[in-house]
């Protein structure tokens, strides 16, 4: 039996994402639910890494701007709406992943060649300068948000993964 036939989201679902062997110090999540989001906030209190753990409030386990979303941190939590952030609330059709993995990757490439729609790169920015935000503390999401557009715009993502698939 398949994991999506099951129809609910199963133990691995839940320790996936915080069971992680490599030695990190800082951690970036999302989760399918403010329920998930409380519980992983109360596992990683106790730990030593700094963390962001967000759900946007339609569901995505994401930022995804099609509506707010709820962030934990090491020392806050809150609602912020992509307004905060500034980006525009996107529709959830702006942000189809594709049908299959191919059409999948074909998106995330584009992206990462800054040739997508402004829908997916802003997404996809906001994903990333909160991890930069969690990774280096002291920055603001604003700084964060500029550092990877640049480094989208420039197509340095890009080149980043030609190096990393080619090896």
């Amino acid at each position: 039996c398949q994991r999506k036939e099951i129809g609910v989201r199963t133990f691995f679902n839940l320790l996936g994402p915080i069971a992680n062997p490599a030695n990190i110090v800082a951690k970036f999540v999302g989760v399918f639910n403010l329920d998930t989001a409380r519980l992983y906030n109360y596992y990683l209190q106790n730990s030593d890494l700094r963390y962001a753990i967000v759900n946007t409030t339609d569901g995505y386990d994401e930022i995804s701007l099609t509506a707010p979303f709820k962030l934990y941190t090491n020392d806050k939590e809150q609602f912020i709406s992509p307004e905060e952030l500034g980006f525009n609330t996107v529709a959830t059709a702006d942000l189809k992943s594709g049908v299959t993995i191919s059409e999948a990757a074909k998106i995330f490439t584009n992206v990462l060649k800054n040739e997508c729609t402004k829908a997916q790169k802003d997404v996809v920015l906001a994903n990333a300068a909160m991890a930069y935000c969690c990774y280096y503390t002291g920055i603001s999401i604003e700084e964060a948000i500029n550092i990877c557009k640049e480094t989208i715009e420039s197509k340095k993502a890009f080149g980043l993964l030609k190096q990393i698939t080619l090896n």
